[in-house]
């Protein structure tokens, strides 16, 4: 008798399995964690695309993904399961009728309790690093971009922050919240600490937790990422009650800009 091929468990798909927050037959969406990668790319060994591949329920068309997280941000991420859901995810985003809520811990005192910051910016590198710099509306290679913010907690030295992006720039969210003097939490490329007080960051404080808009199938869409439990405990021991912050969230954030 011939053996039997056993298919071997693969921890990593099933970590990302176990990462799910929603899916229905248009659409699969995930709780990103920090240090995966959206999409392969140079240097890239594993990514949500590339783990997410064995989930495509034994269709021969492969899961799309439909926007990008930062390697270091945490939060929802969508794949469309088919080529109709992903032109239509595709197009409510580009179209900026998606919208997007994270949490951010930022290093400071933001002033002001809400606003909206508007600060063109430009893609640049340094040191062999892609980075992004504030410029006038006029120069080459400027991009709009604007941010709502609204100040949801305080604690000695740090600011937690729901931002609203209402463009898409790549690292938008991280240099508006340099231009409010408080860079996020464990971002070193944008000047961020790596510690407050005895507290170190582990990672950057930016985590995309709510997703609204239309649904590829007709009505409305709305995920939500839990945060993770890392951030969960270091707000904790900096005096952050989460669950109170959130309480003061804003409805008008999830608003038409």
């Amino acid at each position: 008798m011939g053996r039997k091929n056993v298919t071997q468990p693969d921890p990593a798909h099933d970590r990302l399995r176990g990462l799910i927050v929603h899916q229905d037959p248009a659409l699969i969406a995930f709780n990103k964690p920090a240090g995966l990668a959206s999409q392969g790319g140079r240097g890239v060994t594993e990514s949500v695309e590339s783990l997410a591949a064995p989930l495509a329920r034994g269709s021969k068309r492969p899961l799309r993904l439909v926007h990008r997280l930062d390697r270091d941000t945490s939060g929802v991420i969508i794949l469309a399961r088919t080529q109709p859901a992903a032109a239509a995810l595709s197009a409510a985003f580009a179209e900026r009728r998606m919208r997007k809520l994270y949490l951010a811990l930022a290093c400071g005192d933001v002033a002001s309790t809400d606003g909206v910051i508007d600060q063109p910016l430009r893609k640049t590198a340094r040191a062999g690093l892609d980075l992004v710099e504030t410029c006038a509306a006029n120069a080459p290679g400027a991009q709009t971009a604007q941010t709502h913010y609204q100040v949801i907690g305080r604690s000695k030295g740090a600011t937690l922050l729901v931002l609203a992006p209402l463009t898409g720039r790549m690292h938008q969210l991280r240099v508006h919240a340099q231009i409010l003097g408080a860079p996020l939490f464990g971002d070193g490329k944008y000047g961020g600490l790596f510690a407050l007080g005895a507290e170190p960051a582990g990672r950057m404080h930016l985590h995309a937790f709510r997703l609204h808009g239309p649904h590829p199938s007709g009505g409305a869409l709305a995920l939500e990422a839990p945060v993770p439990e890392d951030l969960r405990q270091i707000w904790l021991r900096l005096g952050i009650d989460l669950a109170a912050a959130l309480s003061l969230t804003s409805s008008s954030l999830l608003g038409a800009p």
